[in-house]
């Protein structure tokens, strides 16, 4: 454990103790749960997901990986909970996806588990992915692993994100693995080939988070991938970010 992960259990331990000092059952038992999950976040990082969450009919032959924003550090399945319901209104089996957060190769793992696992029953699967989750919907259908993707404003360059994106933006302290090969590796700009399955990419071009540039590098090396640049930036009131969903649904539609 790091010399600042010590330094916050350190704190959660002694607010938590506080509490319990006070020997009120509901505050004690409310910190020694608080301080429980905080052993198990500092302890095991990149596991401490709340849980996938599903919609739709499980019956289905069709169905979708969704993938939240975040930065591959933040975030959980209700940033696309929406898409969710929306997915599953429209006939497909959904998978909310709870990816390990700070750990790139994890969150590699463990998509690529819910992939073949959602084929079962001769399904066709997709890719929805925003921000980071669009890169990872991006490496997906760059490998060839899913039968088509939608990706908004996606992070497709790891390795250059830092140097091309706001300063202080970026920041990869605290991650599990983020040396050079890792990042090359979880770069869909480095598996897009003619192999790779259709995808369409929706990109702001006013964005300063996740630059076009990592879009439009992504597509000079992907024959299957539509680029629709849009007026805005990176924010989630862009109304590119607003019909995310609807998009995806009617270029997901096709395949």
């Amino acid at each position: 454990m790091s010399i600042g992960s010590t330094c916050v259990l350190s704190v959660v331990y002694v607010c938590a103790m506080k509490q319990i000092e006070k020997r009120s059952f509901v505050s004690g038992l409310t910190a020694t749960v608080i301080l429980a999950a905080a052993i198990f976040a500092l302890a095991f990082p990149g596991y401490a997901q709340a849980a996938d969450t599903y919609c739709g009919n499980a019956s289905s032959k069709r169905a979708v990986v969704l993938i939240h924003g975040g930065s591959f550090g933040l975030g959980g399945p209700y940033m696309t909970q929406d898409s969710c319901r929306a997915f599953a209104a429209k006939g497909y089996y959904v998978i909310n996806s709870d990816y390990p957060l700070g750990d790139l190769l994890g969150a590699e793992r463990y998509l690529g588990v819910q992939v073949t696992s959602a084929r079962k029953g001769g399904r066709k699967v997709f890719a929805y992915g925003e921000s980071a989750g669009g890169g990872l919907a991006a490496l997906l259908a760059s490998r060839s692993l899913v039968n088509a993707a939608f990706a908004w404003a996606p992070v497709s360059d790891l390795y250059r994100w830092k140097a091309e994106s706001e300063r202080g933006f970026v920041n990869w302290s605290g991650f599990r693995n983020f040396d050079s090969a890792t990042l090359i590796r979880m770069s869909a700009s480095n598996w897009a080939s003619s192999r790779s399955t259709p995808l369409l990419v929706v990109h702001g071009r006013s964005d300063t988070k996740v630059p076009l540039a990592q879009s439009t590098r992504l597509k000079a090396r992907y024959p299957a991938m539509t680029l629709q640049v849009v007026a805005g930036g990176h924010a989630e009131t862009e109304p590119s970010f607003l019909s995310a969903t609807s998009s995806a649904l009617t270029w997901l539609s096709r395949w």
